[in-house]
């Protein structure tokens, strides 16, 4: 059996291909355990069987969401995905293929692993939880960090908490955000984020906790 590197295509319309040319898979009865297909008749099958109009939700489609039968690939990814993730017997299903994936090739899913940590978490923090839950980028989140000269709002202390599952990393200032109208207030350290959240953001709470520690200390002095 030949390596994959080592697949040669000769397409009859297009002639010798190159290897970005090539979409190669494995196929068992294949005498060196490979197919290759032309891209450039793939693509052009696919114009050809979705026609001059395009999809009629997405309208115009560009040539990598064109399925192999001509179908829309957003509109099938957007069914598909519904299916996956309500379904619990598909859902079952596709967990138990990603382990066994997982295990047969562990390389491959660690550098997998890699990339979207190094695209989604740099800096010790989820851009991806502040990019869908708050509303904000990660440069928006970097400057509210400058602002806040890497302090909490309330305190004015630096966070100090440590992540849970990694000791050695300090946690990140957490984004505060207004429960009525999810609006982003400011960076606020974990203590001070959990104090008012205790509180219930009522400022009558906060005015009657200020008051009783106040009378208190007063009292006690």
């Amino acid at each position: 059996m030949i390596e994959k590197d080592e697949v040669v295509k000769i397409c009859d319309k297009h002639g010798f291909l190159a290897k970005e040319d090539m979409q190669i898979y494995r196929r068992k009865d294949s005498k060196s355990g490979y197919r290759a297909r032309c891209k450039k008749c793939i693509l052009e099958y696919r114009l050809k069987a979705l026609g001059k109009d395009g999809c009629k939700i997405h309208g115009f489609l560009k040539p990598g969401d064109i399925k192999s039968d001509g179908r829309c690939k957003l509109c099938h990814r957007t069914t598909a995905n519904t299916k996956r993730n309500t379904d619990p017997i598909t859902k079952a299903a596709r967990n138990a293929r990603v382990a066994q994936l997982r295990a047969e090739n562990p390389e491959k899913y660690r550098e997998l692993d890699k990339k979207y940590k190094e695209k989604w978490m740099p800096k010790g923090y989820r851009i991806r939880e502040v990019l869908q839950l708050r509303g904000i980028d990660a440069e928006q989140y970097e400057k509210l960090v400058k602002d806040h000269d890497g302090k909490c709002a309330i305190c004015g202390m630096p966070e100090t908490r440590r992540n849970p599952k990694n000791p050695s990393e300090i946690c990140r200032l957490v984004i505060d955000h207004s429960h009525e109208t999810n609006m982003v207030r400011g960076l606020l350290c974990h203590g001070c984020n959990v104090g008012i959240g205790h509180l219930k953001d009522n400022l009558q709470l906060i005015l009657n906790a200020y008051h009783y520690i106040d009378y208190w200390d007063q009292k006690l002095a």
